[in-house]
C-alpha cells in the first residue's frame, strides 16, 4: 500500500495511531497460531516462548508503521481496539476517532514532557506539588479513561501457544 489516499478507514486511523504496538495497553503480544513463533522471530521480535507471546514495544514499529507488516504475528493483524471496532461497526467520519487519537498522544507526551512514560518497562513514578500535581493527575485520569474507552480490547483472545524454553 503505497498511497495513502487509497487506504480504507480502518487502515488510515491505524497508521494515525500505533499505540497497540508500543506497549502503552500492556507488556506483551499473544502468540496465537502455530506459526507465529517462528515469523516471531523471522521478524526479531523479543520472544518468551514459555509464556506464548513477544515483548512491547515492537521493535519493528517505525513511527505508526509496521516494518514487517506483511509478515507478522496473528495478533497484529487481528488486535482490534474500541476505537477501530467502533469505526468498523458503526462506521461515520473518521475525523473524530482521528481526533480521539491525537488527544491521547497529546496526553501521552504532556506526561512523558513531566518525566512520565506510561509504555511497557518504563518506570511510572512522578513527581510533583501543589497546581502541577494537580494538572498531572488530571492528565493521567483522562489518559486512563480514553486508554479503556478507546483503545483497551474488550474482546478476548485465546490462550496463547505456550513453547518449551529455547524454542
Amino acid at each position: 500500500m503505497s498511497d495513502d489516499a487509497e487506504l480504507s478507514p480502518s487502515a488510515k486511523l491505524c497508521l494515525a495511531c500505533g499505540l497497540c504496538c508500543t506497549g502503552i495497553l500492556g507488556p506483551h503480544a499473544p502468540l496465537l497460531e502455530p506459526g507465529d513463533l517462528e515469523i516471531a522471530k523471522r521478524s526479531r521480535l523479543r520472544v518468551i516462548p514459555e509464556q506464548g507471546v513477544f515483548e512491547l514495544p515492537c521493535p519493528r514499529l517505525d513511527g505508526t508503521r509496521c516494518e514487517v507488516y506483511t509478515d507478522r504475528p496473528h495478533i497484529c493483524g487481528s488486535f482490534r481496539c474500541s476505537l477501530l471496532a467502533r469505526l468498523q461497526d458503526e462506521g461515520g467520519p473518521i475525523e473524530p476517532f482521528i481526533d480521539a487519537v491525537k488527544r491521547t498522544k497529546e496526553l501521552l507526551a504532556f506526561l512523558e514532557s513531566k518525566g512520565m512514560s506510561l509504555h511497557a518497562g518504563q518506570d511510572r513514578k512522578i513527581e510533583g506539588s501543589g497546581d502541577d500535581a494537580y494538572e498531572i493527575m488530571s492528565v493521567v485520569a483522562e489518559l486512563m479513561e480514553r486508554l479503556q474507552t478507546d483503545f483497551i480490547n474488550t474482546s478476548p483472545y485465546r490462550e496463547p501457544i505456550k513453547y518449551p524454553a529455547g524454542s
